[in-house]
This record gives structure tokens, sequence and C-alpha cells, in this order.
């Protein structure tokens, strides 16, 4: 954890202190802080004084600068699987469990089982949420796992494990050998780690549970495996825009998806009346430099960020960065060119922008006017800054929610840090004043009328969190309360 004897930060950008702190806003943040010791997230204290250490921060787009409703969004995503699954794979439809017309379903659905279904759904998402679950596409289960790789809770199906039975797959120790702190996946498993993809689990497991009691049949030696990269499939039809075939970027109204289509219909469905704005100028303000890294395309990134910052919402950034295909955006060995976004090109590509051309005026002079690139590293980042502040030795941090793509990469980087937007932490606040502190992220402790109790018990993927961020938030306002 940061410090003030941390090697790769010291007091760079010469900004004063705060000497009068807000009372109300240092107990905002000895909450965050006790519960981040509670959940063994951090190993030393939150150092207040951080923006005056860091030069640029850098942000991820989707459930960190923009929040949405978890509820909602959750649903649509489900539903673009599931029709994926059920239209073009045929899989059993009683996994179409958010359908609203039961007389569209035809009279091969069984509607108990597609009830019961959707109650294992709700249940699902309360007591087997958070981003420590991994999903066995060998076993056809999906567990999480303790520090010690050691195998503490499971599902088979709409089942929960027992313990007998965790140990009867994964031997007396119940230890899941095959995960490693460096990626997300592995050739027997899936590391599930953001809201872009917890509805897979819970999908997965119905497609198990089906496939286990006879509604449909995969005739291949690891049928749970089929299922797992149907699972994937679906995921590349409904997020991708790209058409290799014709090497050009679709607009979302294009696509063939059931995602994007939904979205642009109406954005503020699934996207929390928030915005970073306030945010935002509070970092200018102290003389940081703020730039967003995202995965997502120009077009639905920028629907997103005219949403909730506003039509212009570049003026509050000194660079932004669309497509940028993390975690390779952030490998050392990785030069991929970055470029000037041309829409009236099939590949929005137009004029290429590098580490080397960017020590050159013209090119350095078009990005601040401009601010905007596709693709490209860290790299083009780093110089990019080097030449807008005039200074060698730059500090970064970097925010983000996916302990993969966004934090463990950029942290493992020289003179960069990372901040983990968690949303297993109960406290954040939502709103520009230490007044509007309230928990968020978290949904209501109570499924079907039964008390949802889960023991702590600090899992491998809080380990990763403790070991290579400097701390976590809920939500990025947070950094408003920091000096």
């Amino acid at each position: 954890m940061m410090e003030d004897t941390n090697p790769k930060f010291s007091n760079v950008n010469g900004n004063n202190i705060n000497q009068n702190e807000n009372n109300t806003t240092s107990a905002i943040l000895d909450i965050l802080e006790n519960e981040l010791y509670e959940k063994n997230l951090i190993k030393d204290k939150i150092d207040r004084d951080i923006l005056n250490k860091v030069d640029v921060i850098g942000f991820d787009l989707d459930f960190t600068l923009a929040v949405y409703r978890i509820e909602e969004f959750t649903q649509l995503m489900y539903n673009a699987f599931a029709r994926f699954l059920v239209e073009q794979k045929n899989y059993p439809k009683e996994i179409l469990i958010f359908t609203p017309n039961e007389e569209n379903l035809d009279s091969k659905c069984n509607l108990e089982e597609k009830e019961k279904n959707r109650k294992f759904n709700y249940d699902f998402v309360h007591r087997f949420s958070g981003i420590e679950v991994v999903i066995d596409f060998i076993n056809g289960n999906a567990v999480k796992i303790d520090e010690n790789r050691v195998v503490i809770k499971a599902y088979h199906g709409i089942d929960e494990m027992t313990q007998e039975q965790i140990e009867g797959t994964y031997g007396a120790e119940k230890e899941f050998t095959e995960i490693h702190m460096d990626s997300a996946k592995g050739n027997n498993y899936h590391s599930i780690l953001n809201n872009f993809e917890y509805h897979a689990v819970p999908i997965f497991l119905m497609c198990v549970h089906l496939l286990d009691i006879g509604s449909f049949k995969i005739n291949e030696p690891e049928p749970y495996r089929r299922i797992f990269e149907d699972i994937l499939e679906a995921a590349m039809f409904n997020y991708n825009l790209f058409d290799a075939k014709d090497n050009r970027i679709m607009n979302m109204r294009e696509s063939n998806g059931y995602f994007f289509n939904e979205f642009e219909k109406n954005p503020k469905k699934y996207l929390l009346d928030y915005s970073a704005k306030e945010m935002l100028i509070h970092l200018r303000k102290k003389g940081i430099k703020v730039f967003f890294a995202t995965n997502s395309f120009f077009e639905f990134a920028d629907v997103i960020l005219k949403t909730t910052i506003g039509d212009d919402y570049l003026d509050y950034f000194d660079l932004a960065v669309y497509y940028s295909q993390k975690p390779t955006f952030f490998y050392s060995d990785n030069k991929a060119n970055a470029y000037f976004p041309d829409l009236s090109k099939k590949d929005h590509k137009g004029d290429a922008v590098t580490e080397e051309n960017l020590k050159e005026q013209p090119t350095f002079d078009r990005l601040k006017k401009e601010k905007t690139i596709i693709q490209g590293s860290y790299h083009i980042v780093e110089e990019f800054f080097r030449q807008t502040i005039q200074k060698e030795d730059l500090k970064f941090i970097y925010v983000g929610d996916n302990l993969f793509t966004d934090i463990y990469h950029s942290s493992s980087l020289p003179n960069w840090a990372s901040i983990g937007v968690l949303d297993e932490i109960n406290t954040g606040f939502l709103g520009s004043t230490p007044q509007d502190f309230k928990k968020m992220w978290k949904l209501e402790q109570k499924v079907l009328g039964v008390e949802v109790q889960e023991p702590r018990t600090n899992s491998f993927f809080t380990k990763m969190s403790r070991e290579k961020n400097l701390f976590s938030v809920s939500n990025v306002e947070t950094l408003k309360y920091l000096n």
C-alpha cells in the first residue's frame, strides 16, 4: 500500500496539502478505511495525500466512470445471452427467465422449471455475488475459492454442493489448483470479474442443470465445456461491433446482437443518474492530468459519456482512448499503433499515432487538440503526457473495476499504481457533498423473505486486490475526498 516512503511515489506535483480537512470528509474516509481493513483489502492506512503525489490518473469507463443500474443492466445482458443460446444454439427455453409474455413460449417450455430457474437466479445474485466466482467448465461448477485456492463454496447446476461433494470433486484438501494470479482464465476455468460477465454464471449453471435432467443433449466428451464455449460465442455475438469479414466497425443499430440495440433505445434505463464531472474537475484543479482508456467501441462509449457527463465530456479529460484492448494495452512489449478516429473509414482508423511521431510537434499538437485515439498502448499515453507536462519521471494511477484487465497489468508497470473499484465494498457516496454519503451497489439483503448472511472469507481475488491496489473504493466519487 502507498506510504510516503513508497519508491513508486513521492511528492511530485508540488500542490499544498489541505491543512483544514473537513471533519465529515475525514470521517467518511475513516469508514472506508475501516471496511477495507475488515475485509482484509489493505495492509496499510490509506494515503490521503495521494493526489499530491501523482501526475496522471486514468480511468476505465464501465462500472468506473459510469455507474449502472445493476438489476436492469444484468437483466438486459442476461436476456441477450439467453436469446442467443435459445434462438441460435437450440437451448431449452426455460433459460428465458425474463421473457415478459409467457404465451410466446411454446408448449415444450416447462413453465414450472422456468419459475424454479427464475427463483434460483434472484437467489444466486444475492447469495453468490462478488468478484470471486470461478466457472469450472470441466465439472459444471461455479466456485468461490479462498486465498489458498481452497474451494469454500460451490454450485453444480442450481444446487449448492455439500462439503462432501466438494471433496469428492476437488479432493480432501478441496484445492482448486489450476487458478493462477496473472490470468483470468485457464484451460479448464474462467474467472468472472466484473458486471459485464456476471450474468454468465447463472446462465451457465441453469444450462448445466437442464442438461443434467435431460432437457437437452450435448453429444460431446466435455458437454459443460461446450456450454461455456457457447456462452463465449454469445458474448462475441452481443458485444462485438467489429465485422472482420468486411474489416469495418458497425454502428450499434447495425449489430445483429440483442445488447446494443436495446441499450441504445433508452440508455438512462440502464445508467444511474450519476456524473463523475465534479470528481474530474476536482482532480484537474489539483493539477492532475486525466484520461480514460476503455475497451468499448467509440459509439457505445460516446453514448454513455454523453448520457452521464454531457455532450462536452471531452472537456473534462486530457486524453480519451477507445477500443484500447486491455489488458494487452498495458503489456510492456506492446508497441501497437494508435489512430486518430476517422468514422468515414470502415475500420475507423485515421492517421497513425506512435510513441515516436508523438515527439514531433504536428502530431502532438493535433492530439492535444483532438484528445481522441483508438487502440494503441500505454507507451503512447506515457509519451503524450511527458510532452504535455514536460517531465520525464511521471507517476500514474489507473482506476478500474476488473482485477486482470485494469489492475493486475497496470500496477505491474514502473511508475504506475492502481485503485480498484469493487462492488463488494459497502461504503460509498453518490453526490457532491459528504452529507450524501450512503451505502450503494449492494442489493437489499433479503431474497424471497429470507435473510441472507454470508460469512466473510478472504477470497483468492481479495488477496490480489490487497497486493496490487493502493486501496479500493466502491465508486470513483471517493477521489473527491482525498487531498
